[in-house]
């Protein structure tokens, strides 16, 4: 989701439906942490509608602004499509430290 870019400004519509937003294919949740405030965790929600796939293009809707997105659809082909499939993806480094943690305690 990080790597999308906005291909096109959509002022605010005159009804979400006209773009399969009233009943989105998907809705996500995104959790991340105030970089000034690192205790503060900031919630973004955003509405994936009807995907043009002549286009290749489908739009998207973050839930705080008035205005639609329309974005390339290639990121839904890697898309997780059921629960089970999202998993927490750990960075190398801390992968490697658990790890570790793991296999001192192990010992002891």
């Amino acid at each position: 989701m990080e790597s999308l870019e906005a291909d096109e400004f959509i002022d605010p519509p005159l009804s979400l439906k006209d773009y399969s937003l009233d009943n989105p294919q998907a809705e996500i949740k995104i959790w991340t942490k105030e970089d000034d405030d690192p205790e503060k965790i900031k919630e973004i929600e955003i509405l994936v509608g009807s995907e043009d796939k002549e286009a290749k293009k489908v739009v998207v809707k973050n839930a705080k602004l008035d205005y639609l997105f329309k974005v390339d659809s290639e990121f839904l082909e890697e898309f997780p499509k059921e629960l089970k499939d999202w998993k927490i993806v750990e960075k190398t480094e801390e992968k490697k430290e658990n790890q570790e943690n793991k296999k001192q305690e192990e010992k002891e």
